[in-house]
């Protein structure tokens, strides 16, 4: 079931996320980022996705974080180069759809969508059931 956030709860979301991710987007950013832009610019979906797989590896169980097989490179020539990757989370029955923005400087979560595996309407998920979820899929989790 598809859940339909309010405002906080959106925010909520990209903020729990952004905190799972702070370790992952410090690893891509290990990455050159002229050879980033390539891989994007190229279509080399492969590359990225085991780019963001190795990333994930020291701190998710496997499977929980996927590259979404979608990424653009912004390279204005006033501002810092900008890779956009579309990411998904999913363990424990919750699904995140989200895009992962990253700059030299700081990195930034939009999330496009959230998926509950429930089939009941009062099964919602929420900030709540992802922090759960992402709290479980953490390979430091107790």
């Amino acid at each position: 079931m598809i859940t339909q956030l309010n405002e906080a709860d959106t925010g909520a979301c990209e903020k729990l996320l952004a905190g799972a991710l702070r370790d992952i987007a410090t690893e891509l950013r290990l990455v050159d980022i002229g050879d980033l832009i390539a891989y994007v610019r190229a279509n080399k979906l492969a590359n990225i996705r085991d780019l963001v797989a190795s990333s994930c590896e020291p701190y998710f169980h496997l499977g929980a974080w996927q590259f979404g097989d979608a990424a653009d490179a912004e390279t204005p020539w006033d501002a810092p180069a900008r890779i956009l990757l579309d990411l998904e989370f999913s363990h424990g029955g919750v699904t995140a759809f989200l895009r992962l923005t990253l700059s030299p400087a700081n990195a930034a979560v939009e999330i496009l969508g959230l998926h509950s595996a429930a089939e009941s309407s009062s099964d919602k998920v929420g900030p709540p059931q992802l922090a759960r979820a992402l709290a479980r899929a953490a390979l430091n989790a107790s």
